[in-house]
């Protein structure tokens, strides 16, 4: 694959190259997708092994009448189809009836988007942010534990038990072994470990901070109803899957301006600073959303970093093939050698300097002016208007944002979002604010409590916990601004009592306990 076939479809030959890797610690390229497809997928995936291809939603309307009458025919279907029961409300732009993905044979009927076509599958995100959180063999002892909790069982309610062997009755395929049991991470068609470090410390990428609350929900779902449950997991996925992506997009700019660096003739970083930036830059200096903050102008500046760095390195990647200098081993890391990724993006920054005379006899100036050429051939993509770059903010829009309900009385119906939309009466406009909503919050209160177990845990904890997501809280915004405020009113916060140490936070289910 030449440089000249490069220029002319930069996305599809990027596929062809034999280090092919879109981005830096990425496989999966996400789509437009709800939190409810997210948990939708995850069922299909781990528990049910149905494609996305095959849910019908036109088929839903006339759902009530294939439910049998000893477990209440259409009659009674009629009603619980709808929304109050397990009915949810479609996004504007998804007029199709949808159903919350309560328990997984839910998720044989529901739980995508659109017309029954090639669906992305929302799935293999979740194993790539569990993969990049834990590696291969940890990772996969937490999908198991996930899909071993998210079968129906009898510790569940009774509510739950009859709506997921009722829908067995209507179509349920027997799955004498779910998927789960032998689910794999590194295999050697697709790698799901990228982006794995081999460590994790005291502070977290937003991978590895999913990993540890995804643990913490799922120990605790017999102190719930499956309802509250699946929303908690609900917003501990989509804050985790959504977050990653962004921090994605991060270390691919941050490692693109590495490379210019290279090619004006300086060293590449040593092992140590890279791991330092890459996991700890979105923490503290460069932090990937602001609590209190509009959301979307910093999701566009994130991804139109991330289009241009992916445009610079794959430029890299083909100048280096063409001169016969090619790195042949996908970037961030080595299935052969089970290195951890910071040692192998330092061994692709060593390869580039070492031949960075093959892109060319001036290759700073010659990086430069022709990345910046393919951005103007290929402005689309930096304008997120179509493409890879368009997908992206579709899928970080819409997976951590609120649903936008077509019925003002349904917008009350998602609570597990991380940003909801304001409408701002001066400029006319909608933007939308990093506000979590009340299940976000209960979420990661219950998490950060969990993970300070032996003491209490306060609203510095709280923000610590937030920015291991790239989450930035500013000074006063969890004690007094809109996101302290529900902290408040949820009852998840008292003061201190000895009033010098800050507002303590109040784990949200030590109370409950359930036979």
């Amino acid at each position: 694959m030449t440089l000249e076939d490069f220029r002319k479809a930069p996305q599809k030959s990027e596929q062809n190259h034999p280090s092919y890797q879109a981005s830096i610690f990425a496989a999966t390229a996400p789509e437009y997708a709800t939190g409810e497809v997210l948990l939708g997928s995850i069922y299909r995936n781990l528990l049910l092994n149905e494609p996305e291809s095959t849910i019908d939603l036109d088929k839903l309307p006339s759902l009530a009448g294939k439910f049998p009458k000893d477990v209440g025919g259409e009659e009674l279907w009629n009603i619980l189809l709808k929304q109050g029961a397990i009915g949810s409300p479609p996004p504007k732009r998804s007029p199709r009836q949808q159903l919350m993905p309560l328990v997984p044979e839910i998720a044989r009927h529901a739980c995508v988007l659109g017309g029954m076509r090639s669906r992305w599958n929302p799935s293999n995100l979740l194993y790539e942010t569990i993969g990049s959180g834990l590696g291969p063999r940890d990772g996969e002892t937490l999908l198991q534990e996930l899909g071993g909790a998210l079968e129906v069982g009898i510790d569940d309610d009774i509510f739950a038990r009859f709506i997921e062997d009722s829908f067995k009755k209507i179509g349920g395929k027997p799955t004498f072994s779910p998927p789960y049991k032998t689910v794999r991470l590194d295999g050697r068609k697709q790698s799901y470990v990228s982006g794995f470090r081999g460590k994790t410390g005291e502070v977290y990428n937003p991978a590895e901070r999913f990993c540890r609350d995804l643990g913490v929900i799922i120990s605790q779902k017999k102190l719930l109803t499956r309802r509250q449950w699946t929303v908690l997991l609900e917003a501990t996925v989509r804050i985790g899957l959504g977050m990653h992506l962004l921090w994605i997009c991060q270390v691919n700019a941050i490692t693109w301006s590495w490379l210019l660096s290279i090619a004006d003739g300086n060293l590449p970083p040593t092992e140590n600073e890279i791991e330092n930036c890459l996991w700890q830059a979105h923490r503290e200096t460069s932090p990937l959303l602001q609590l209190g903050g509009p959301a979307m102008p910093l999701i566009e500046q994130i991804i139109r970093k991330y289009a241009e760095a992916r445009f610079g390195i794959n430029l890299v990647l083909h100048r280096l093939e063409d001169a016969g200098n090619g790195w042949t081993r996908v970037i961030g890391y080595s299935t052969e050698d089970g290195l951890p990724a910071p040692v192998m993006v330092w061994r692709f920054l060593d390869h580039v300097y070492r031949n960075r005379g093959a892109l060319d006899s001036d290759p700073a100036t010659w990086l430069r002016q022709t990345c910046q050429e393919l951005l103007e051939e290929h402005s689309d993509l930096i304008k997120l208007d179509s493409g890879f770059s368009k997908n992206m903010k579709e899928f970080a829009r819409h997976s951590l944002g609120q649903i936008d309900a077509r019925d003002l009385e349904q917008k009350s119906y998602d609570q597990a979002y991380l940003f909801r939309n304001k409408n701002a009466a001066a400029k006319r406009e909608t933007l939308q604010i990093v506000v979590p909503g009340p299940a976000m919050l209960i979420a990661m209160v219950n998490a950060c409590c969990h993970d300070k177990a032996k003491h209490l845990a306060s609203l510095e904890d709280l923000r610590i916990h937030f920015a291991d997501y790239g989450l930035y809280a500013p000074a006063g915004e969890l004690a007094g601004g809109q996101a302290g405020k529900d902290l408040q009113k949820l009852g998840l916060v008292v003061d201190s009592p000895d009033a010098a140490g800050g507002r303590l936070l109040v784990p949200p289910f030590d109370h409950i306990t359930r036979s």
